[in-house]
């Protein structure tokens, strides 16, 4: 008999609620919610609780849906699920704006007063960092873009502990936002939820559990709040509040239109293949058949016996001529071209971003750095419930997470700018190696193992040469003295003044 996943144990609301410390790691609550940062289970295969559904909506229905996004919130986030799923251009255009940052970060301290202790910042600072490449934060925050740009709000809870934070994406159904706290937005869920799929309550934090059994004892209140800062929500469209409204549904017919020109495209290219042999029954010059009609329908049934599927014949007493409905003077590729390039401008994008035959210009730079502006508004607002998280741990009350606005499209422009300002004095060495991809962690790191452990700048020194080298004789730089007659005029007199 196949063994069901075991729960966990049961930790109190007030237990969960407290913050962790070091040696919490030591304890069973410590252990539980480190294993839970490793792996957190998303189901048990033993006791399937679900299974999820997207419905193929009509062309009619999704333009009823976008008149009143309020009521048709669910309907239209399967609509935006199911084409993401479906359409290679939407994924297409959804997977853009989320790539149009690195999630390149750093970390500065929030502190600057003259009573800090130096030391005592610098072993929370390393703590910090630990915290945050832990967190694997390049890897999970992605995902959090994609789902803001298909479906407009992301709702998760954190798995925290010392190490880093595990983010766990919420059913957005049973969410809404219930209030606003250091402007992040907070999640109130729907418990009902639990009533259907209860075998799934083992795989949220201990908190779900505390509120379900608290609903239950009122099924009245079935929305509660979820506890801050651990449970949050990231909002695209976060001018409007009150309910879901997907950034790009305005390109959803759009995408239709152009699956139906690739159907019509297929369509065409199978009746072209197809043919049609006419066999007429002519007519001598007084008007009579020039073969009786039981012999003609003869030979047709010999003719049609014989030919291959793709090709049809008919015995006709009079002429038959094809009359075309199309557009003779334009390929049919054409129209899926101009229904592709609708799609991109209604979408607001440029159209050279995912064409190989367009050549790139200035005005692509400036339409990715338009589109770069959306993206990062949704990352500010990623940093400050992050950083909601950070004032919470009692190692990095001190800190804040600092995203920088970068992606691999201007990364070689933006580092070029920092240097600028290091050759100045100006403190952007950990914004340059953070540019380059570097965490602020693994830059330390490096820093420490190159110059401390290996000591690289001992053992890697640049080849001498005559610019760098002393000149015969001489205790000086530079390249080694002229001739005489190998200068001129003007250098010989220089030479003598000294």
């Amino acid at each position: 008999m196949p063994s069901k996943t075991p729960k966990p144990p049961a930790i109190s609301s007030a237990e969960a609620s407290k913050e962790f410390e070091f040696g919490d790691m030591f304890t069973g609550r410590g252990q539980l919610f480190a294993s839970a940062l490793t792996k957190i289970l998303l189901r048990d295969l033993n006791n399937p609780a679900k299974s999820s559904t997207f419905y193929q909506y009509t062309r009619e229905q999704i333009s009823t849906f976008i008149k009143n996004p309020a009521t048709n919130a669910a309907q239209l986030r399967n609509a935006v699920v199911n084409l993401y799923n479906a359409s290679g251009h939407f994924r297409r255009i959804i997977n853009y704006f989320a790539s149009l940052t690195d999630f390149s970060y750093v970390v500065s301290t929030a502190d600057i007063s003259e009573s800090v202790n130096p030391e005592d910042l610098s072993d929370k600072y390393a703590k910090t960092l630990a915290f945050l490449a832990g967190s694997n934060l390049k890897a999970q925050l992605p995902d959090v873009l994609i789902t803001c740009f298909r479906e407009d709000t992301y709702f998760c809870t954190a798995w925290v502990n010392k190490d880093g934070l595990v983010l766990q994406q919420l059913p957005s159904d049973y969410c809404q936002i219930a209030s606003s706290d250091g402007g992040v937005y907070n999640v109130s869920f729907n418990f009902q939820y639990f009533d259907a799929y209860e075998a799934e309550l083992p795989f949220y934090s201990p908190e779900f559990t505390t509120k379900y059994n608290q609903y239950k004892a009122d099924t009245q209140n079935a929305w509660l709040e979820l506890d801050a800062p651990n449970s949050f929500a990231i909002k695209c469209n976060s001018d409007i509040p009150e309910y879901a409204v997907p950034p790009l549904i305005g390109i959803l017919r759009e995408v239709y239109d152009l699956e139906d020109y690739k159907a019509l495209k297929i369509t065409k290219t199978e009746l072209d293949n197809y043919a049609l042999l006419v066999m007429k029954l002519g007519t001598n010059t007084n008007g009579e058949w020039m073969l009786d009609f039981d012999t003609a329908k003869k030979f047709w049934n010999n003719l049609d016996g014989v030919l291959p599927e793709q090709i049809g014949s008919v015995l006709s007493p009079m002429p038959i001529e094809k009359i075309g409905f199309g557009d003779s003077g334009k390929a049919d590729s054409d129209k899926i071209s101009e229904a592709e390039a609708h799609l991109w401008a209604d979408a607001g994008v440029s159209g050279q971003i995912f064409s190989s035959d367009i050549t790139a210009s200035r005005s692509l730079e400036i339409s990715i750095a338009a589109d770069q502006a959306m993206t990062w508004k949704v990352v500010q607002s990623i940093g400050m419930a992050l950083n909601r998280i950070l004032m919470a741990q009692s190692f990095s009350k001190m800190f804040r997470l600092v995203f920088l606005d970068v992606s691999r499209f201007n990364r070689d422009e933006y580092a070029t700018m920092l240097m600028k300002t290091t050759q100045y004095g100006f403190p952007t060495a950990s914004l340059v190696m953070a540019t380059m991809g570097v965490e602020p962690l693994y830059m330390s790191g490096l820093n420490m193992l190159e110059t401390q452990v290996l000591k690289l700048q001992d053992k890697f020194i640049p080849f001498r040469s005559a610019n760098t080298s002393p000149a015969a004789g001489s205790d000086t730089g530079g390249a080694p003295a002229l001739d005489d007659t190998a200068i001129s005029d003007e250098g010989e007199r220089t030479r003598n003044k000294k």
